[in-house]
């Protein structure tokens, strides 16, 4: 089978099945020593995915040995991604309107700011507006004292 680059440059279709086969090439070359080679891995903040917590169950990896598990992964990862970036243009945009001002016209450079920095400051689990409106007013601050 042609990896996912040959593909991609001779502009062929690439299928689920493409990619499953890659990612478990992946953790054929990389799976003894789990590290950020591993998309998975890289996704999950670094630590190996492991529900079971049970070494014996699944090599200590809820993905082990499984390009389908770890497609499923990554897709999952991408949502709660892009359903946080929603959230947090949500409460954005309440902020604006409690402080009576029309969404500005850097709106995305303002987003891109507040949701990394709610990513690296606030709980990962339990974030809330608040984690928003500081990081909000941390890019007001950044503007100033530039």
């Amino acid at each position: 089978m042609e990896d996912l680059i040959v593909l991609l440059a001779t502009g062929k279709k690439i299928t689920d099945e493409n990619i499953e086969t890659e990612l478990l090439d992946i953790c054929d070359k990389v799976h003894a020593s789990c590290d950020d080679r591993c998309p998975v891995y890289r996704l999950n903040g670094s630590k190996v995915p492991d529900t079971a917590n049970d070494f014996d169950v699944n090599r200590g990896c809820d993905c082990f040995k499984s390009g389908k598990k770890m497609l499923e992964f990554i897709r999952i990862q991408k949502l709660i991604v892009i359903d946080k970036r929603k959230e947090i243009a949500s409460m954005l945009i309440d902020i604006f309107d409690r402080i009576n001002i029309d969404t500005p016209s850097n709106f995305d450079e303002i987003l891109e700011f507040v949701y990394s920095d709610v990513e690296e400051t606030a709980d990962k689990e339990n974030w809330h507006d608040g984690d928003v409106a500081i990081g909000f007013r941390r890019w007001i601050e950044k503007d100033v004292e530039s």
